[in-house]
This record gives C-alpha cells, structure tokens and sequence, in this order.
C-alpha cells in the first residue's frame, strides 16, 4: 500500500474497511455519523447540503484541519455521500497518480465509463467495498490516466449500466466532437 494511504487505511482498527473516521457506508445513519466526523482529528469542519438536510439525499463535506495524511488531496473536496438517510459512499480525492493504483492494486482491470461528450471516468474496483476512480476530460491519452491523482471511494461499488462503457481497460480515446 502507498505509505501515505496506509495511515488512512489503518486509522481506526476498531473500524475495519470500508469504515472510516467511524462511519460504516451502507450501515450508519448520517446523523449518527456527524459526530464521528466532527471529533476525528484530521476534520475541521463538517458541512451538510441544504438537499441533505430536506431530503435525506445529499452530501456531506469535509473540510480538514491539516493533520490528515499529506496524500489526501486537501484543496478538493471530500465528501459523504447519504440516500436514505444512510451514508453509502465516502469520496477522498487524493494526490496519489492512479497509475500507482494500477501497478500494485493487483486486482482486475477496472472499466471506463463515458460521463459525457467530454469526460470519461476509469473505475478500478478493489474489493466489493472500494475503488479507486480518476475523471479524465477529452482529448486525453494513457499518460493523462496514469498521471491523473486518483480518488478513493469507500462503499459498495456499485454495477455501471452496460451503455455507458466503453472499454475494460485504458487506452487512447477518441472524444465525441
């Protein structure tokens, strides 16, 4: 594991993946989660979405203190993702290239999906429980996705309708135009 994961990874024994800073995707209700967040050492300030709060769908944010690992990625934003009023995915960009992930996550290729005319996204799942995900906007090439800092998602890896696939493994793409 890259060193500046591993003290993310091994925050919390007690909260063993894909639980992180004490909250369970798929299992904790989001306001129980709060306090979790908002006590944890590398959080400063946690924001919930005005839709979160009306809904029971929307994100919460994180804001960090400074004390977190140097490879979380602190000026993008971190998130919580809620449905239902239960946290299902917990977003973490990060300043590791994905080709990192690549080379040592040792785990089938992963997918490229089209998110629009001019963005693509590469899932690399690890585990039923997390993945690691890059967003490339066209035109890019191999060396964007391996140079690409890759962010980590926490929750169950959920299936990509088939039509927006575009292949298995990363290759040049032709953007639509």
């Amino acid at each position: 594991m890259h060193p500046g994961i591993s003290a993310l990874l091994a925050a919390d024994p007690a909260c063993p993946l894909p639980c992180i800073f004490g909250v369970r995707p798929g299992a904790t209700i989001y306001t129980l989660g709060i306090p979790s967040l908002e006590t944890h050492p590398w959080i400063d300030d946690v924001i919930v979405s005005a839709e979160l709060r009306n809904t029971g769908n929307g994100f919460i944010f994180i804001n960090w203190s400074g004390g977190q690992p140097g490879s979380l990625a602190a000026q993008l934003v971190s998130s919580l993702w809620v449905e239902g009023g239960f946290v299902e995915e917990i977003r973490l960009p990060t300043q590791i290239p994905f080709g990192w992930y690549w080379l040592h996550a040792r785990t089938p290729p992963g997918i490229l999906i089209r998110l629009s005319e001019r963005s693509y996204r590469y899932i690399q799942p690890i585990g039923n429980d997390m993945s690691v995900q890059v967003t490339l906007a066209c035109p890019f090439g191999r060396d964007d996705l391996w140079r690409a800092n890759a962010e980590l998602r926490f929750g169950a890896v959920r299936p990509v309708d088939p039509n927006y696939i575009v292949a298995t493994y990363p290759r040049a793409q032709e953007c639509v135009r």
